[in-house]
């Protein structure tokens, strides 16, 4: 994996054809991250330009983790992102074979296409739906494909949930303000949409894949997450996250949150690993709302954040460790745009 954090041209633009590097101060803005990289046949593998310095640094050989700078660490005992965890590639749909259009704009209407003997691809078309009691996707139904349908705030939460059916995964797409819930052992793929809501019963223990996303608050509860393009905006009610991770897996490439409120907390054993993210800070955060919450779970992030005008987090990290409560802080609120890697264990 290689994630760049923030893409920042090396060089500015050329005078006279001639083009010029940049100064050590905007070298300084180039923040990346380099993860797991093996190569053959190069002399060098990366060329890198050193955030503390600004000078620009040459990798060899295998490289399994440089960042920039010292990575935040309180109790942590980990020492590199991705340890001992191999991403699996996301699951893709079957062809669709025998589809059906839902007549209406009701939950019945689409629980009615759901249940039709032998239809394995639901099409909901473009139009507001409002829904009463949660709809149940099972049967033979492997793939709902919303064309931007909308279903309104009136609507019950969740409104899809996912029970056991005959098919090992199904695949959710272009769904707007849909809530979903996990209440089976089956991979669920939820992509190019905007959800109100994510949760997961006790029995939803299935892996879960999530591509393009827009969200409000997501919750998993010991559940493999992996997560590609996630956009958190919710603004939590007071001591909850944006996103929970309860006892699971969850890995994000490529996190965006903006409102107040704590981003995501990890908790009893869980392992979260974010890489990559821009935390935009449009409203000031209250002094003493945390960024993140890692209690006595295995937690890596590298994210930056940008506040053009408003005050950022103080504590960007809160560790809770056997009751003991210690947080990573900032002093500069109003400049905290500077990508910063977190390692704790």
């Amino acid at each position: 994996d290689v994630c760049s954090s923030d893409l920042v041209t090396q060089y500015q633009a050329p005078e006279n054809g001639i083009a010029r590097q940049g100064t050590v101060g905007e070298r300084k803005s180039i923040y990346t991250l380099l993860a797991h990289i093996q190569q053959t046949g190069y002399p060098a593998t990366a060329k890198v330009y050193n955030c503390d310095t600004g000078e620009l640094e040459t990798l060899q050989g295998t490289i399994k983790n440089w960042f920039c700078g010292q990575p935040l660490q309180g109790f942590s005992k980990a020492t590199q992102f991705g340890e001992n965890h191999p991403m699996p590639a996301v699951p893709q749909p079957p062809p669709i074979l025998h589809p059906i259009v839902v007549e209406g704009n009701s939950g019945e209407a689409i629980q009615k296409a759901i249940d039709t003997p032998g239809v394995d691809t639901v099409f909901l078309t473009n139009q507001h739906y409002q829904v009463t009691q949660p709809i149940v996707i099972r049967g033979s139904v492997s793939r709902i494909i919303g064309m931007s349908a909308f279903f309104t705030r009136k609507s019950v939460d969740p409104i899809f949930r996912v029970d056991p059916g005959n098919t090992p995964a199904i695949f959710l797409e272009r769904l707007e303000e849909a809530g979903i819930e996990q209440n089976s052992g089956r991979t669920v793929v939820i992509q190019k949409s905007a959800l109100r809501s994510y949760q997961n019963t006790a029995k939803g223990q299935g892996d879960l894949f999530l591509n393009d996303i827009v969200a409000d608050q997501m919750q998993f509860h010991h559940e493999k997450v992996y997560a590609r393009g996630l956009n958190v905006e919710v603004l939590p009610p007071d001591d909850e996250p944006k996103i929970l991770n309860v006892g699971g897996f969850l890995w994000i490439l490529g996190l965006k949150t903006e409102k107040p409120g704590t981003i995501l907390a990890t908790r009893h054993q869980g392992t979260t690993e974010i890489t990559g993210g821009l935390i935009y800070i449009n409203q000031s955060i209250p002094f003493g709302q945390p960024q993140y919450i890692n209690e006595d779970s295995n937690v890596s992030i590298a994210t930056r954040s940008y506040s053009p005008s408003a005050t950022g987090y103080r504590t960007l990290v809160q560790e809770i460790h056997s009751g003991t409560v210690t947080d990573l802080a900032t002093p500069d609120r109003q400049s905290p745009n500077r990508i910063f890697p977190y390692l704790g264990s």
